[in-house]
């Protein structure tokens, strides 16, 4: 039987115990500038599509149910739930990949060097 000691830990390992030192203040303040205006940039976007989605649902209800054919309120009041229930849902599913994404300084510094790799001239 091995014991778990008796295993070399791999290179990840050992980097993964080793603290880090610190980063220096100019090199962290820009990044939490970039990490706050990618977080206010992914609510605005969040908003627009939430916004989108509730003006094509109710554009959808209000052409079904302002059509010239009277629709029966045993129709009508199933579409509106139906309706709000998208709605609901619709805004659960755009807000929760803003919950579940990680938006640290690791990822502001993707963030930056990618835009800078997209902004150099070739």
């Amino acid at each position: 039987m091995t014991d778990v000691m008796d295993q070399p830990a791999s290179a990840k390992e050992i980097t993964a115990r080793l603290p880090l030192p610190p980063l220096p203040e100019r090199v962290v303040e820009p990044l939490r500038i970039v990490a706050a205006r990618a977080r206010i940039l992914a609510w605005l976007r969040a908003l627009l599509q939430l916004c989108a989605l509730v003006a094509v649902i109710w554009l959808a209800l209000v052409l079904v149910l302002g059509w010239r054919v009277q629709v029966p309120l045993w129709i009508g009041i199933p579409l509106i739930v139906a309706g709000w229930a998208a709605v609901i849902y619709g805004a659960y599913r755009i807000f929760r990949r803003l919950y579940r994404r990680r938006r640290g300084l690791a990822a502001a510094a993707r963030l930056s060097s990618v835009s800078s790799h997209a902004a150099r001239p070739s």
